[in-house]
């Protein structure tokens, strides 16, 4: 009798796909055809999360291009609601900063992700280009 493992599953897969490779038609399944937009976006949506409460109305948040540590600051703003968005250039990582005040500390909450465009026409047949908007969650945690 022959006795099939999950380890031994995973293996035959691993192989069956590093033989394969990545065909056309396993990419157009990928790619999501219906959501597309036909001009080459140059922004999309960095959505940011953040705290509002009796201590902190207002929020300052600072957008950095790249990482944090790299300090490029490209927008600051102070926002009184808790969800927001700006339309920032594709293609690019984004860092976000807010500034809670806690009693007598200063926290800081740090998130960041990437907006991307990318262009999908080989795989739906017309001129597509697929927008994934990037989201950060820089609220406070409960306590």
């Amino acid at each position: 009798m022959l006795s099939i493992t999950k380890p031994g599953i995973f293996l035959f897969l691993l192989f069956f796909l590093a033989m394969t490779g990545c065909s056309d038609e396993m990419s157009s399944i990928l790619a999501d055809c219906d959501n597309c937009e036909n001009q080459q976006p140059y922004e999309a949506a960095l959505n940011v999360k953040l705290t509002v409460n009796e201590e902190n109305p207002r929020v300052p948040i600072s957008i950095y291009q790249g990482k944090y540590e790299y300090n490029n600051v490209i927008l600051n703003d102070t926002l009184s609601q808790e969800n927001v968005h700006y339309d920032l250039p594709v293609n690019k990582n984004y860092s976000v900063v807010a500034r809670y005040k806690m009693g007598n500390k200063t926290v800081y909450a740090i998130d960041g992700d990437q907006v991307k465009a990318k262009n999908s026409s080989t795989y739906c047949n017309t001129n597509c280009w697929i927008v994934t908007e990037g989201n950060v969650d820089v609220r406070l945690k409960k306590q």
